[in-house]
């Protein structure tokens, strides 16, 4: 994760407050999404926490998002 912020502790640190504050909206808006059927919204959530996975250096759960993704893009 630090080498994914260029080594920088400090941005790695902002990087995780906001991965923390956003995740549990972007997991609610998933579900909802997946609920409702809505494929668009369940791909762009999952493509955005798939993301942020792989910037925090999580790859196990990031490869866990991507399955999601690609399952809502098919």
């Amino acid at each position: 994760a630090l080498r994914g912020v260029g080594g920088d502790r400090e941005l790695l640190g902002e990087v995780i407050d906001v991965f923390v504050e956003e995740c549990p909206r972007l997991t609610a808006e998933l579900a909802e999404a997946i609920d409702r059927g809505d494929i668009a919204t369940a791909h762009r959530v999952a493509h955005t926490i798939k993301g942020s996975l792989s910037t925090l250096g999580a790859s196990e759960a990031s490869s866990l998002a991507q399955r999601l993704e690609t399952q809502a893009r098919s």
